[in-house]
């Protein structure tokens, strides 16, 4: 039985203490505003913190966070689309709840319901996803499509006005959907295609923290451009014109262009055992074998006394 590994309680601290202060940091900047010395202060901390474990994981032989997993090209091409994709996509939904709701005037439920279409755009594209295209296309082209129907429906959201039918909001949220699952589904299925079975569970730690890592600095990215053209009402509230909205959904579509880029690295033939398809109910076949006598084995006692196995004898 292989020994277990030993606990990385340098790498654990320093990990989770960078991450989380680089988060806090990226999260809390939209509200306390960039420049403000505990935003500052927490991304400076939380950068040092997370440039540190590099030089101390690089140093051991089992790390907590295996850094030199990013050297295999096909997981370091999709935790990339995974982490980009994410700033696209969990921005944008964020940012369609404060659309719907302060520009549009939605109330919660509406607004509720006219985003929800984008997860029935999810569920039908993993079917689509996991059925027909990784299957016969691949991973690099599927989610190369995938991101450019995200950053058509996030051009689209950026057309979005007080008179657009909400029908009209909605279609685009299911193809928002869709388009994501294009991204995400084959990303994560080809991830640990050529990843190491020992290896797995680094690796799928590192993949979800670069997901929530990539929402978190999507909410903030677009927040703030939000925040720069919101209109003061009263002491306390601002309203966002709806002009920054269509500024924000364009700025998350350009990440989506651009995150194209580590989709069209990925290489098919790496991730060949993630195109399988998934076979059904087998066919029954005759086997023809079985329909012929066996036959008599050399040495047998039938062979030596010349007689048939067929209990009937022949009348001389």
């Amino acid at each position: 039985m292989p020994e277990a590994a030993r606990l990385d309680a340098p790498g654990l601290v320093l990990s989770a203490l960078g991450l989380g202060c680089a988060m806090y940091g990226v999260s809390e900047g939209p509200i306390q505003g960039w420049t403000s010395i505990t935003v500052l202060a927490a991304i400076v901390v939380g950068l040092v913190l997370l440039t540190a474990p590099v030089i101390v994981e690089l140093g051991r032989n089992d790390p907590l966070v295996d850094l030199r997993l990013f050297g295999n090209r096909l997981f370091r091409a999709c935790t990339s689309l995974y982490a980009f994709g994410s700033v696209a996509y969990l921005g944008a939904l964020y940012l369609a709840a404060l659309l719907f709701q302060d520009a549009l005037g939605l109330s919660a439920i509406q607004a509720g319901l006219t985003s929800f279409p984008a997860a029935l755009g999810s569920m039908a594209g993993a079917q689509i996803v996991t059925r027909i295209l990784c299957t016969q296309y691949g991973p690099r082209r599927v989610t190369a499509a995938g991101l450019i129907t995200v950053a058509a429906t996030l051009i689209l959201m950026a057309t979005v006005t007080t008179v657009t039918s909400l029908w009209l909001v909605r279609l685009i949220m299911f193809g928002l959907g869709l388009g994501i699952s294009l991204v995400f589904i084959p990303s994560q299925a080809a991830s640990m295609a050529t990843i190491d079975r020992s290896q797995t569970s680094r690796a799928s730690s590192i993949f979800n923290a670069g997901k929530q890592l990539g929402g978190a600095i999507g909410v903030a990215l677009l927040t703030t451009i939000l925040a720069t053209g919101s209109a003061q009402h009263g002491a306390r509230r601002t309203i966002p014109d709806i002009t920054a909205f269509h500024h924000a959904f364009l700025a998350a579509a350009a990440v989506a262009i651009v995150t194209l880029g580590a989709a069209l690295t990925i290489q098919d033939a790496d991730a060949a055992a993630t195109m399988t398809r998934r076979s059904g109910r087998a066919t029954p076949q005759t086997d023809e074998s079985a329909t012929q006598p066996a036959p008599i084995a050399v040495g047998s006692r039938a062979a030596r006394t010349g007689r048939s196995s067929n209990p009937t004898r022949s009348s001389g």
